[in-house]
């Protein structure tokens, strides 16, 4: 499985039922109904006001299941980012998935399941102020590659880093929760 930079990007992954759209997906309209039987939809689901809209498109092109993956509660990451980023923070995480668990079951999708992901990113960089500088770059592009303040921003992350790299030595962590909906 593999994304690609920005707009609405497929990848397959062995097999011709399982399809996996980047959360910088553009427009699911592409794709003929019910033409997937199982949809990855990694970080989709970062407006709310744009939900019903995307989880509209996944739930047209999706035979029997769609998996989302969504931040957790303890997501080291977004933290980090949504502490100095000013614009479009990223949105409660626990929020999206339960609204998102509402529309699937009122859209046919009766079995629904949450499942935690511990994962982390890790900087194996010896120097702590290349570590530091490589993570906040990294983590800031996830999200805000084109903030108007980003050097700013960049900068204040790389310092908050200092401190997280104390505890462990080289990793930052990237819990997620995976919602899986299933048709039944």
């Amino acid at each position: 499985m593999s994304f690609a930079g920005s707009g609405l990007s497929l990848a397959r992954s062995g097999s011709p039922n399982f399809w996996s759209l980047p959360a910088a997906q553009a427009s699911l309209s592409s794709i003929s109904s019910g033409a997937v039987e199982t949809v990855l939809a990694p970080w989709m689901l970062s407006n709310p006001d744009e939900l019903h809209n995307t989880l509209a498109g996944l739930v047209r092109i999706a035979k029997s299941q769609i998996i989302l993956l969504q931040g957790a509660p303890d997501n080291e990451a977004t933290q980090l980012i949504n502490a100095v980023a000013r614009s479009l923070p990223i949105a409660h995480q626990g929020l999206l998935l339960d609204s998102a668990s509402g529309y699937l079951t009122h859209h046919g999708f009766s079995s629904i399941s949450l499942q935690r992901i511990h994962a982390t990113f890790s900087f194996p960089e010896e120097d702590i102020s290349q570590r530091c500088n490589a993570a906040a770059e990294f983590l800031f592009s996830l999200w805000h590659r084109d903030h108007a303040q980003r050097k700013e921003a960049v900068e204040i992350v790389s310092h908050r880093l200092r401190l997280l790299f104390n505890g462990r030595e080289h990793s930052i962590g990237f819990n997620m929760v995976a919602l899986i909906a299933t048709r039944l």
